[in-house]
């Protein structure tokens, strides 16, 4: 980079990008940081180098988004649908990165699907199950090892409709007389508390279900945020 003060070392630098000894030059910005000054000093095309950064950085920031139905396999070939009988032995939606991948997720959304219309969706039922839920739902993030990270409150599982309402906050219904329809979405984003998956850890977000289910017509999990690989 040239400059007519070439010879001098300088503190400052113009928006035009040419050298100046400190104080001189029209719109002289702030001291330069160490860094700044060594580069400058070995000639380098300070304001190319900058847009090239910025270039670089923007691109990279454009993830895929991540928009994927649970399953019981977690890679999106399983079972989405969780309408069985799991009160003997238990089912886990799941969703896992591949190994180079990682999932940000920042929202989970929940449809509940009922056989009954009308006010069959009640705060004390799960969807229009009488008396909700004896186990309830468990919500984790794991390594294959252990529980990272607990989504639902500890000790206390997602067991009717009241406690969708507590921990997403954002619940809506839709019923006519033949049928009924539950929609939740948990926003970690909003809460600051996204989920983060990184596949060369195996992390994998869990939906274990361990009561009977079968009475519901549609009962999915779905996950939406972005893959960084």
């Amino acid at each position: 980079m040239g400059g007519e003060y070439s010879e001098v070392p300088f503190t400052q630098i113009r928006a035009d990008g040419k050298r100046y000894p400190a104080g001189e030059g029209p719109d002289v910005y702030a001291p330069v940081p160490d860094w700044i000054q060594v580069l400058i000093n070995q000639g380098v095309d300070l304001p190319n180098l900058l847009t090239s950064i910025t270039t670089t950085a923007a691109a990279a920031l454009v993830w895929p988004p991540l928009n994927r139905l649970l399953d019981t396999v977690g890679d999106g070939s399983g079972v989405t649908n969780a309408i069985g009988d799991y009160s003997v032995v238990a089912a886990t939606l799941r969703i896992a990165p591949p190994a180079g991948e990682i999932y940000e997720i920042a929202q989970l959304q929940v449809e509940i699907e009922t056989q009954l219309g009308g006010p069959s969706i009640r705060p004390s039922r799960y969807g229009d199950i009488v008396g909700g839920l004896s186990t309830g739902i468990d919500i984790h993030t794991h390594d294959g090892v252990s529980v990272l990270r607990q989504i639902t409150e500890t000790g206390k599982n997602i067991e009717d409709n009241r406690d969708w309402i507590r921990n997403a906050y954002e619940v809506s219904t839709e019923t006519d007389q033949s049928s009924g329809f539950m929609h939740v979405l948990w926003d970690f984003a909003k809460q600051d508390a996204k989920i983060v998956l990184d596949g060369d850890l195996s992390h994998e977000l869990r939906v274990v279900l361990n009561d009977d289910l079968s009475s519901l017509v549609g009962h999915t999990f779905t996950v939406k945020g972005i893959v960084i690989s």
